[in-house]
């Protein structure tokens, strides 16, 4: 292991090599790493999701305001959208953008 760490100085390799260690000293220590490491894994993922999620959300407000701006409207206004959920949020804009084609065909 340190014949490791020294041909591999960064640290994901002094952590492997720390886990390696792990496993050739306590196996049962290796279940609760494992555990661990799916913790982490499985909270990153969340957070980018969640992420990813407010994002999407954030650039269908934005263009429901401007939708609202180029139709003249002003309600629903963004303080109020931040509590729409994104289903309600598709479908304001899908309506919004059909109020402004049938503005413009006319």
């Amino acid at each position: 292991m340190a014949e490791i760490r020294e041909l591999f100085p960064e640290p994901e390799f002094a952590e492997a090599a720390g886990v390696l260690e792990m496993i050739k000293d306590n196996p049962d220590q290796m279940s609760d790493y494992i555990s661990r490491l799916k913790y982490k894994l499985d909270e990153g993922w969340r957070i980018e999701s969640t992420r990813a999620e407010a994002l999407k959300e954030g650039e269908l407000i934005g263009q429901i305001v401007i939708l609202q701006e180029l139709l003249g409207l002003t309600e629903p206004g963004r303080k109020d959208l931040s509590n729409y959920d994104a289903i309600q949020l598709n479908d304001l804009c899908s309506q919004l953008r059909l109020q402004l084609r049938s503005r413009q065909s006319n």
